[in-house]
């Protein structure tokens, strides 16, 4: 045993621990099981707070990022679900996004809803693939997957947490040349 084979099979290891976690949580989904806290949620905090945790991937990459809102009020969800969303999300734009590239968020408000949509630059996906995006084990180029350490599971939990959420969740092309992710969820009232 060399100090790389370790270095390797404690990465594969990580892989398959995460890749379990993710098909426990879609089965939970599937089931009704997965268990959701809802409450009244500052969801510009949120985001803000997510895209901090990915300071140093964008300077790595050197992306620029833009965070547009004008959402004053709260959304009615589990905090922890959306930091895990926005986390997906954004760790997606990272990896497919070219070095010196833009991600751009717009946060706003459309009737009773949220509105969040995450744009960023080239390269685009096949206009064919974005119906696709948000299936489980789909993945846009399935060579890339074991360098990225893509399991093709991570847009299928984003698509549950939103729809568990009484949201929706949408994928098309950005007028920035790469993918436009739209998010809606419902804002808080009284009534939740």
């Amino acid at each position: 045993m060399t100090q790389e084979a370790i270095k390797s099979f404690g990465s594969e290891v990580r892989r398959i621990s995460l890749l379990v976690d993710d098909l426990n949580q879609l089965a939970q989904a599937d089931s009704g099981s997965l268990i959701f806290d809802k409450s009244a949620v500052d969801l510009d905090y949120v985001v803000r707070e997510s895209l901090s945790r990915f300071q140093e991937q964008f300077s790595s990459k050197n992306l620029a990022i833009e965070l547009n809102s004008t959402l004053k009020a709260p959304v009615y969800a589990d905090e922890n679900r959306l930091r895990q969303l926005f986390a997906n999300l954004i760790e997606n734009s990272i990896s497919y996004t070219n070095e010196q590239g833009i991600i751009k968020l717009d946060i706003n408000t459309q009737g009773k809803f949220a509105v969040i949509s995450i744009d960023d630059s080239a390269p685009a996906v096949p206009k064919d693939s974005l119906p696709l995006l948000f299936d489980r084990l789909y993945r846009v180029d399935s060579s890339r997957s074991r360098l990225t350490g893509s399991s093709g599971l991570g847009l299928a939990i984003c698509d549950s947490i939103v729809k568990a959420h009484g949201g929706d969740i949408k994928a098309m092309l950005s007028a920035l040349g790469g993918l436009r992710v739209i998010i809606t969820l419902p804002l808080f009232n009284t009534k939740n």
